[in-house]
């Protein structure tokens, strides 16, 4: 029963965006669970459901959520971006363009479209019905089978580089 407010979603979201960047970044940090933020979707539908539980309306819960979305996404390449620029000497345009380009072929754009309805879905939890039971017993088939796919090509790819 967090007050949600508006500030409090924009700064949120800013910060996760330059901490997933910058954590996204670190070399000591590459091909651990440190990383799996800025790749998997597991923890943004947590966020997201933080987001949306917090929220007195569904029409509150959607523009919340997909503003959060709208916001950090593209802050994590930025700040990728300037990190690069800065440590590696790159250049700030050739790397915006492949980055954001990426952003928009790899469908962080569509999940934050999708956003929109799926926040929608999301609040009728609050309800506490059949339906919402639904809706989490799919949200949680949904996080289930993402981990568990993320775990084991883990796994195969660690038992593919010892194999070598």
């Amino acid at each position: 029963n967090l007050n949600l407010t508006w500030k409090f979603l924009i700064i949120f979201a800013i910060l996760m965006g330059i901490i997933v960047g910058g954590l996204n970044r670190i070399p000591a940090l590459e091909n651990t669970s440190f990383q799996d933020i800025a790749v998997y979707l597991e923890m943004w539908v947590i966020i997201a459901i933080f987001i949306i539980s917090n929220c007195k309306s569904w029409k509150e819960a959607v523009g919340k959520c997909f503003v959060f979305f709208l916001i950090s996404q593209p802050i994590i390449y930025l700040t990728e971006i300037i990190i690069d620029v800065l440590v590696n000497g790159k250049v700030f345009t050739d790397l915006f363009i492949l980055y954001f380009r990426n952003y928009y072929l790899h469908g962080w754009l569509i999940w934050t479209i999708l956003t929109i309805p799926g926040s929608f879905i999301a609040y009728q939890v609050k309800k506490g019905n059949i339906l919402s039971s639904l809706i989490l017993s799919v949200a949680c088939a949904f996080l289930s089978f993402t981990g568990s796919s993320g775990l084991l090509n883990t796994i195969l790819y660690n038992l593919t580089i010892q194999l070598k």
